[in-house]
């Protein structure tokens, strides 16, 4: 278990010119724990050789207050440099080295908190949306974020072994990917359920009784589809994905939430026939002036880096929502959301169109309209 908290900054001065990401406003932060998570009855299906176990990396947010934060790094240098790869060509010059998270230092006392699982999308892995996953746990969830070997561009483990995405051919492959992250979200949550093993992880025993599960992109899919084997989830949130293979004409009664990019792909039509599927309570939201990256931390990376957010290829990837409001906007519905679901708590926001968020109108799948 490699607790970030324990791995301070303690020489900024050894970090050229660090770069603070914005913490949570109001009065609570989080705590954050990375740590892997071997499951030894699965045999993990893109790994080379040798019917390795499948292991995964984890990252808990805990919501927490402290007298003081404290800047923590906010990815690895191998993870950085590899990301950089990727990402590079579509944010001309995006860098992820220099970035810190500021986080409470202190190990929350109250673990009651619901329990969110969220699954990111195909080669983004669970770092690149730290900011927004801090931003929603302040509000009052413990989140745990999953990494899916050989699926983000770069899974990297505390002893310094990493694995890099397989060669899988989108969107022909993608229920190869998916069923594995789906099994991924099952082996995480049978492990917290478990005391004993959250001791064996270092982590502290969660609240279990309130779960549920969201995702971004291929995330969202496998928010979908855990919902499907996973009763034990209540509620899911998909985040500008779509939908794959059977989790499209399968019936889920329990509410779920559509969270959408304003330029969400016309030819995919997953949603839209998916959306009779959905027996229980349903919204369809969308975020005006996103694109797809838009809803990770891209943008507030971007901005923090004087990069030109009116290219034109700059927009397509980011969108041209200003960082801090989508950081906003993100926070405040998905924490609604949840909060109605799993407390019980009348979330204004999600009766209709809201005057404080002009931004995100509710539409209607039924209609066959985005």
């Amino acid at each position: 278990m490699l607790s970030l908290v324990l791995l301070p900054c303690l020489l900024l001065g050894t970090f050229a010119q660090a770069i603070l990401l914005p913490s949570p406003p109001g009065s609570a932060n989080v705590h954050i724990t990375h740590f892997p998570l071997t499951d030894t009855n699965r045999v993990d299906p893109f790994a080379p050789c040798c019917n390795q176990p499948r292991r995964l990396m984890v990252t808990l947010y805990q919501p927490a207050t402290c007298q003081q934060n404290e800047a923590i790094t906010y990815i690895p240098p191998t993870s950085a440099a590899s990301l950089k790869t990727v990402f590079g060509p579509y944010l001309p010059n995006i860098s992820f080295d220099n970035f810190q998270l500021q986080v409470c230092p202190e190990t929350p006392v109250n673990n009651d908190a619901p329990l969110l699982f969220f699954s990111p999308g195909y080669l983004a892995p669970r770092v690149v949306y730290a900011v927004v996953l801090q931003w929603v746990a302040s509000l009052g969830f413990n989140i745990l974020a999953i990494d899916h070997p050989y699926d983000g561009a770069i899974v990297e483990y505390p002893d310094g072994s990493y694995v890099e995405y397989a060669n899988v051919t989108i969107p022909d492959e993608i229920l190869t990917l998916l069923a594995p992250r789906v099994a991924d979200v099952s082996s995480v949550l049978n492990a917290v359920t478990n005391s004993t093993r959250c001791q064996q992880l270092g982590i502290p025993t969660l609240n279990t009784e309130r779960m549920a599960v969201f995702g971004h992109s291929l995330g969202g899919a496998t928010a979908a589809g855990a919902m499907l084997v996973e009763p034990r989830l209540r509620a899911g949130c998909n985040i500008d994905g779509g939908l794959w293979g059977e989790e499209i004409t399968t019936n889920n009664d329990r509410p779920f939430l559509l969270l959408t990019a304003e330029n969400h792909p016309a030819a995919d039509t997953s949603l839209e026939e998916n959306w009779p599927y959905l027996t229980g309570r349903k919204w369809h939201l969308e975020i005006s002036g996103t694109a797809h990256n838009t809803l990770t931390d891209f943008p507030i990376l971007s901005s923090l880096l004087g990069t030109n957010l009116t290219d034109p290829a700059v927009e397509a990837f980011i969108g041209t929502i200003d960082s801090i409001r989508i950081l906003t906007i993100l926070r405040e519905y998905i924490a609604a959301f949840f909060h109605e679901i799993l407390e019980a708590k009348h979330e204004e926001l999600l009766e209709g169109p809201s005057m404080d968020f002009p931004e995100v109108p509710f539409l209607d799948l039924s209609s066959g309209s985005y």
